[in-house]
C-alpha cells in the first residue's frame, strides 16, 4: 500500500493515482526520484535573531535535517516563544508543521529528525 505514496502519479505528487486496491498491483505505478511526503507536526528548533522565521506555504532551503540539506514546505506555525537564559535573550523557539521529499538529497537516518540552519535567508 505505500508504495503508490511514491509514485509520480500519486495524488500528492501532482498524478490520480488513487493507490493500490483488494491486493492488486498498481500498473500506472511510476516511482519518483524525489520518494514520497514526509510531513512533521509540531516539530520545535531554535531561530537566532539573525534569521528570519520561514513563511508558510513557500518552499524554504535553509534547513537540514540529520545532516541532509531538506527542501522544506511549512504548512503552520503552532507556537513562537522567546529562547532566553541567564546570559540573556538568544532568538526565538518556533513550533511548526512542514512537509518535505523523503528522498531528496540522500536517504534519512531512521531516527527521529532534527532540524537545523544551514544557511541564513534574511537579515546579516
Amino acid at each position: 500500500m505505500r508504495e503508490c505514496n511514491y509514485c509520480l502519479r500519486h495524488l500528492f505528487h501532482g498524478g490520480k493515482c488513487q493507490g493500490k486496491g483488494d491486493g492488486k498491483s498498481c500498473l500506472i505505478f511510476q516511482r519518483d526520484p524525489r520518494g514520497r511526503r514526509e510531513y512533521l507536526e509540531n516539530d520545535g528548533f531554535k531561530i537566532p535573531f539573525h534569521v528570519d522565521i520561514p513563511e508558510v506555504g513557500k518552499i524554504n532551503t535553509d534547513w537540514e535535517i540529520c545532516g541532509i540539506a531538506k527542501t522544506l514546505t511549512f504548512t503552520k506555525i503552532r507556537k513562537v516563544e522567546w529562547h532566553s537564559d541567564t546570559k540573556g535573550l538568544h532568538g526565538v523557539y518556533l513550533w511548526a508543521d512542514y512537509w518535505y521529499w523523503s528522498d531528496e538529497n540522500g536517504e534519512l537516518p531512521p531516527s527521529k529528525p532534527k532540524l537545523s540552519l544551514v544557511k541564513n535567508s534574511g537579515g546579516e
